[in-house]
């Protein structure tokens, strides 16, 4: 998901600085909303990461461009006709924006993980493809696709959009799910330190 509410004083014209606003924002809400103070024992180790780890990872793909997209570009949000033969329209542009160039494909692969079929995803990277667009199998780097995935996944579980909602009847698992969220954190920091 994207990050929500963010102000900005100044543009974002890297990668670099996009990651870290995204983190930072993340680590904001870690610090701010009480339902996940039982994490907050990873500020620390969180800030150290973004101002040590982060600037040495190269994320990267040497352009540093931002590109309008959907950002929520899954089967559900695209209209076909009714024989099946053609694309008749997008929808949901919720979360669209300017966003780094790989981002689209980091969310269909992190949060979007599952919606497509390979047969569907693999026809949609062939199309963008023969439009000259750069995609996780052609013009993106092996090793910038897994640093961007695990930063995508390492921002998700600092503070976990899906655990906003607490309740009574879901109290036991939102804790076992902030624990896992937790280990995930502290997992991923070590893999993107080790250069994964």
């Amino acid at each position: 998901m994207p990050a929500f509410g963010v102000k900005v004083l100044e543009p974002i014209t890297s990668q670099l600085e996009y990651y870290r606003v995204r983190l930072e924002t993340r680590l904001q809400k870690l610090q701010e909303l009480d339902i996940f103070a039982k994490n907050r024992s990873l500020v620390p180790s969180i800030r150290d990461f973004i101002a040590n780890q982060l600037p040495k990872l190269g994320i990267s793909n040497g352009q540093d461009r931002f590109l309008f997209t959907h950002y929520d570009l899954s089967p559900r949000n695209v209209l076909i006709s009714a024989d099946h033969t053609r694309f008749t329209g997008i929808i949901d542009f919720e979360f669209s924006g300017f966003f780094t160039e790989l981002d689209e494909f980091v969310n269909d692969s992190v949060a979007n993980e599952g919606d497509w079929s390979d047969a569907f995803y693999e026809a949609y990277l062939s199309r963008l493809e023969a439009c000259g667009m750069i995609t996780p199998r052609k013009g993106i780097k092996d090793q910038l696709w897994r640093k961007a995935t695990t930063l995508s996944r390492f921002e998700d579980n600092i503070a976990p959009w899906w655990l906003e909602n607490v309740t009574p009847e879901n109290k036991d698992q939102h804790l076992e799910d902030l624990h896992k969220s937790m280990g995930i954190v502290s997992e991923t920091i070590q893999q993107l330190s080790d250069g994964i």
